[in-house]
């Protein structure tokens, strides 16, 4: 597992590509959005499934991340079994 805390941090860890299967994405995070930066990861990886958690539960804010190329999104609070059903699914989905 790999962890950024900035946008830019999470670029610099995506672009060297290893061993990245998945990606859990926060909206909001320092210097660049979880927006923009999927929308960056999206472009150098598209395969890679990008599953957003967020606080922000409107339609507008959910449509938002599905735009940038986002393939789901849980609102916070996540609850930990649906997580895992998600990211299950996903990497599956990969794996075939």
């Amino acid at each position: 597992m790999q962890r950024a805390i900035s946008g830019n941090e999470a670029i610099e860890l995506f672009d060297k590509g290893e061993g990245i299967d998945i990606v859990l994405m926060d909206v909001r995070i320092p210097d660049l959005d979880g927006i923009e930066v999927t929308k960056i990861f999206k472009k150098i990886r598209p395969d890679i499934p990008v599953i957003f958690q967020t606080a922000h539960a409107l339609s507008f804010d959910i449509e938002k991340c599905l735009n940038a190329g986002g393939d789901e999104v849980l609102v916070k609070p996540i609850r930990h079994k649906e997580l895992l059903m998600k990211m299950k699914l996903y990497l599956t989905k990969n794996s075939m």
